[in-house]
């Protein structure tokens, strides 16, 4: 309450405790009913903890209080009568007026607070007065139906004066009023939403009113127009239902958001200008490379540099222009994340992002939530709330104000609330509160001034909200403007099979490569393995640049050169750095309005992975059980190779009877997501078959999930990042020690067509899928000269280095097999008949690799035999 600390007092002041110093007054409504009036003294005033001069200010106080009571215990022998009067809407009666229980309480009060200041000012430690309550009764049927209660204490002096024809005219004179603000008591409260903060007043009313009232106090929020109301009041709302007023907020919520910049990292060659300090853009650079630009990162980044040269100052009236228009297409592009939105709640969240975009347009990475609110309780009227948004996962955000209109079931309501982005997640809780502290009242469905009287809630506490309505639990995607966790490649490793028993052995290997999880759980890793990548393939191609990536390459360029003579020039009166300033600003408007030009009415695509025969893709998706068991799921194509996902120290489990779904486990039971996050996961395939010249290249992309609460997100929402790739080499050389049998790769018994045997034999040591291959063959015959005696080698044929196509030149029929089998015919011609029949035809085989002029060898078959007597 105000203070007056003043020896001498006003006539209006004598009597009316809004001037006694530290003097609180309230009021309630109590059984009865009753309207109580509660005076109460402020003792911390006197707390020599909270208050320096709390010495001065209690010798004062007790002056001021001693001449207070001296007053009230000589009230009535004044010459001009004095009457205080409690006014109010409640009842349609007279005042309640100050009897003479009441003055004699007054004065019993204030010798407590006489003598308790007295004993202060003497050392004591003796405790203050308690609060004087004065009640007068209330007739609760006069009490007309959505009631404005208003309580004014005020005080009345009767005067006598001389008319003109000389009688004594006694006049009465209204000298002051003091509007005093109810007062709320937690232990009188229930807990219902509206209820909790009334039921100190409901007390007043019969349940058969079937009503609620709400303290309130006038004032306008924010953002509302029209202006605050005088006194204190206290709204009725609702009558003749059930539960009066009634705040609903759907548990359904409208996430919307952008699609974002870019869904692929871009590279670009770009001719950027430069800028000059004091002289501006003039002439042009060599061009140059951006390689692997997030466009939501450099959006990001002009939006803040915008925000900050107009928060600023200068001359900036373009650039807010600027702004306004790009709040304006962006909040255009605002879709709902799910289809089927409600038309309203989608057009309603536009409007307020775009509000909210012309003041600040680094709030676009927020993800947009419209909330469906409904209310009933209020025939005839127009309930309009005021309220801030807290999100308690950014303690560190300022409230959000929000104004919405509940609106009732039939045309529900729409209050916009924003989610800011957590790094490295796709989802994120809705955690948070609306504080509502103002309700709007109006008979007509608009905010005119002369329809709408705002009234500002009363909180229990003074650090909170009168009310508190918590959001209804669910998870908010955050699809678009954060990227997913980058795929990090540790290792790669091939081996081939352990134990080579026949030719296709050696060309059988194994391929793993190992990456970190991170926050796999909200990422889907869209992989592809080629296998048969020819050495020197290209890793990544670069981005065509358009305009925008042109125009946003140009702005960060010469951003930081600009902003430093912004700044430099901002703190001085120096024409010279004045004039760098202006220079500066006009070049900033310059790229600024190049960037809006350029804005792309659509959003780029990620590219698809080209396919081939022998690319195989997959689809691995980390997810959480229940009781929180990691769960690994592993996507394929039919006809796939067989791949598997390894964590070290655990043994994939399959999930039911799932053949691509696993859980892991070890000694100590099945792991957990929380802890397999600082492990590394490995994916490998077996049975892959190529030469050492032959590459494998896995090509890997983080993708946000697609799948959300059980709801297919629009896939225009995926963000993908570049490809991981890396090559390597297939198999190893095989062992020049390693001989095969003939008959390791033959079935069947008995002689057999030369061409037959000779096709079979290159057909098992070149697989399909090989490609062309560059060879030299050797063919001799051995055979021993006596029985048990050494081998006596005689050559056949030499075929030097050339290319062999594949699956034709090793065909049965073909013209090299053809050749080969007549050779070896012919020699077999010139043997006698027992070398012919103990001996057989060897043949070395080397495979090369070709890189330009270079012939480097890979693989080497030697001593692969056809017996004698197996040719017919």
């Amino acid at each position: 309450m105000s203070q007056n600390l003043r020896e001498g007092f006003e006539p209006a002041e004598e009597f009316l405790f809004d001037s006694w110093p530290g003097m609180d007054a309230g009021y309630y409504l109590a059984e009865g009913p009753r309207l109580v009036l509660q005076l109460r003294l402020d003792a911390s005033r006197y707390d020599p903890e909270t208050d320096t001069m709390w010495e001065m200010q209690l010798q004062q106080d007790a002056t001021q209080y001693a001449a207070l009571l001296l007053q009230w215990n000589t009230f009535g022998t004044t010459a001009r009568p004095i009457s205080i009067a409690v006014r109010t809407t409640l009842a349609t009666g007279g005042p309640f007026l100050f009897g003479e229980n009441e003055f004699e309480a007054t004065r019993a009060f204030l010798r407590g607070i006489t003598s308790y200041l007295e004993g202060r000012a003497q050392g004591a430690e003796v405790p203050p007065p308690s609060a004087l309550e004065l009640a007068w009764p209330v007739v609760a049927p006069t009490i007309p139906e959505q009631a404005l209660l208003e309580m004014l204490v005020t005080l009345e002096v009767d005067e006598t004066q001389e008319s003109e024809d000389g009688e004594s005219v006694e006049i009465r004179s209204r000298r002051t009023e003091l509007p005093v603000a109810p007062l709320v008591y937690v232990h009188r409260q229930d807990t219902a939403p509206w209820q909790a903060f009334a039921a100190s007043f409901a007390l007043a009313f019969p349940p058969s009113n079937d009503s609620v009232l709400v303290p309130a106090i006038p004032g306008l929020p924010p953002a509302a127009p029209g202006e605050a109301g005088s006194g204190l009041w206290i709204l009725r709302l609702g009558t003749g239902l059930p539960a009066a007023l009634a705040l609903s907020i759907a548990p359904t919520i409208l996430p919307l958001a952008l699609p974002p910049w870019s869904q692929e990292l871009l590279s670009a060659t770009v001719t950027v200008p430069r800028y000059e300090s004091g002289k501006g853009l003039s002439g042009f650079e060599k061009p140059r490379q951006f390689s692997n630009i997030d466009l939501n990162v450099w959006v990001r980044g002009f939006f803040d540099s915008l925000d900050s040269v107009i928060d600023g100052g200068g001359d900036t009236d373009r650039l807010i222009a600027l702004r306004e228009d790009l709040a304006a297409r962006i909040a255009s592009r605002l879709i709902p994340v799910y289809p089927n939105a409600n038309t309203s709640g989608v057009q309603a969240a536009v409007s307020a992002y775009e509000q909210r975009l012309k003041n600040k347009l680094s709030h676009c990475d927020d993800t947009v939530v419209g909330l469906l609110v409904t209310a009933t309780g209020l025939p005839g009227g127009k309930l309009f709330l005021a309220a801030h948004y807290q999100d308690d996962a950014a303690a560190d955000a300022p409230p959000q104000d929000v104004h919405f209109a509940p609106g009732d079931a039939e045309h529900p309501g729409f209050v916009t609330v924003f989610v800011k982005p957590v790094p490295d997640r796709a989802i994120t809780p809705l955690i948070g509160a609306l504080h509502i502290s103002h309700v709007g009242i109006s008979t007509a469905d608009s905010y005119e001034e002369s329809d709408l009287r705002w009234l500002r809630l009363l909180a229990t506490e003074a650090t909170e909200a009168a009310l508190l309505y918590a959001l209804p639990d669910a998870d908010v995607p955050l699809p678009l403007r954060v990227l997913p966790t980058q795929v990090h490649l540790l290792s790669q490793h091939t081996s081939g099979v352990e134990r080579v028993e026949q030719i296709e052995d050696a060309l059988t290997w194994q391929y793993f490569y190992d990456y970190s999880a991170g926050a796999a759980l909200q990422d889907t890793l869209h992989g592809l393995l080629d296998w048969n990548v020819p050495q020197g393939a290209a890793h990544s191609a670069s981005t065509d640049a358009g305009d925008f990536f042109t125009a946003l390459a140009a702005f960060h360029h010469c951003r930081m050169q600009i902003e430093a003579d912004r700044v430099a020039g901002s703190s001085t009166d120096d024409p010279d750095a004045n004039a760098r300033v202006s220079v500066a600003l006009a070049a900033y408007e310059q790229l600024a309005t190049a960037v809006a030009a350029g804005w792309p009415t659509q959003h780029r695509s990620p590219k698809q992975a080209a396919s081939s025969p022998t690319a195989f893709p997959f689809v691995v998706q980390e997810s959480a059980e229940p009781d929180g068991i990691l769960r690994i799921h592993m996507k394929q194509p039919e006809g796939s190779l067989a791949i598997e996902v390894f964590i070290d120290g655990y043994d994939p489990v399959p999930v039911g009877d799932a053949t691509d779904t696993w859980n892991f486990i070890n000694a100590e039971g099945r792991l957990s997501v929380e802890a397999s996050r600082s492990l590394e996961r490995r994916i490998g395939w077996n049975g892959l078959h190529a030469l050492k010249h032959q590459n494998a290249r896995a090509t890997v992309r983080s993708r946000r999930n697609e799948i959300l609460n059980g709801r297919v997100v629009d896939p225009s929402f995926t963000m993908q990042t570049n490809p991981q790739t890396f090559d390597h080499p297939a198999a190893p050389q095989l062992s020049t020690a390693r001989r095969f049998d003939a008959f390791s790769w033959m079935e069947g018994s008995g002689p057999r067509a030369l061409e037959r045997l000779l096709g079979g034999l290159f057909r098992k040591i070149i697989p399909a899928g090989a490609g062309n291959q560059i060879c030299t063959l050797q063919c001799s015959f051995a055979s021993p000269l006596a029985q048990g005696g050494p081998e006596v080698t005689l050559p056949v044929l030499l075929v030097p280095r050339r290319a062999f196509r594949e699956g034709a030149d090793f065909e049965g029929d073909e013209a090299f097999v053809t050749e080969l089998a007549a050779a070896i015919r012919t020699s077999m011609q010139g043997m006698g008949p027992d070398l012919s029949e103990s001996g057989s035809f060897v043949f070395e085989l080397s495979f090369f690799a070709s890189t330009g002029a270079a012939v480097q060898p890979l693989v080497q078959f030697h001593d692969i035999r056809i017996a004698r007597q197996l040719i017919r």
